[in-house]
């Protein structure tokens, strides 16, 4: 059974979704290629290995956002979704629930 999102954001290389434990960042073949990833498979992160979460927003190019993962040496890339600036409520707002469950995690 898939689990169902609880939120979802929408960049230009790759869609984040935001499940009970975990984030999953899907890519589109196209976009992949064009930008540059190694990977065009989804990829689930776990909340409980996010260290960090880094949104930079621009005016007038992209944005982005990135997940820094404990203990695990990969290309930034991987963990890193595009996003034009009209779209850059809606990555703030899934940074902001992002860094709730980790405080959460934290506290634990």
């Amino acid at each position: 059974m898939i689990p169902e999102s609880v939120l979802m954001a929408h960049g230009y290389n790759g869609k984040l979704e935001l499940n009970e434990k975990t984030i999953t960042i899907r890519r589109e073949r196209r976009w992949s290629r064009a930008t540059g990833y190694s990977t065009i498979h989804d990829k689930d992160i776990l909340i409980s290995e996010i260290t960090s979460v880094k949104l930079m927003k621009l005016a007038v190019t992209s944005g982005s956002l990135q997940f820094i993962v404990s203990g695990i040496l990969e290309s930034r890339d991987e963990n890193t979704v595009l996003f034009e600036p009209a779209h850059t409520r809606e990555f703030e707002v899934f940074k902001d629930e992002v860094e709730k469950r980790i405080a959460v995690i934290n506290k634990m």
